[in-house]
């Protein structure tokens, strides 16, 4: 399997409503209605694909889910850089789970 890191932000000058629009595009968002009465995930698309999240800007996919991301990173002008890494056992296992 081969393994991609991608690093990201968006530009400098970017809105505030820009970075909530892309956060909820690429991580989902929890939210709920009536006073919190029913709660519910609204999927974002690291929901669909496999990946880990190191931190705020940095996440590994597989080189078959890079073309979905980079498409994202695209939309919002997002400033970004990836790399094929060698993965250690557990990034394997956690990349090679389903999401169905």
């Amino acid at each position: 399997m081969r393994i991609m890191i991608v690093l990201f932000h968006l530009p400098e000058g970017s809105t505030n409503a820009e970075h909530k629009e892309f956060a909820r595009r690429l991580y989902g968002r929890a939210t709920s209605t009536w006073g919190g009465k029913y709660r519910y995930q609204l999927k974002g698309l690291l929901d669909e694909i496999p990946h880990a999240r190191l931190f705020r800007g940095a996440v590994l996919v597989r080189k078959e889910d890079l073309p979905e991301l980079e498409a994202l990173l695209k939309d919002f002008s997002a400033e970004y850089v990836w790399r094929e890494i060698k993965p250690l056992k557990e990034d394997v296992q956690l990349l090679s789970r389903s999401l169905k």
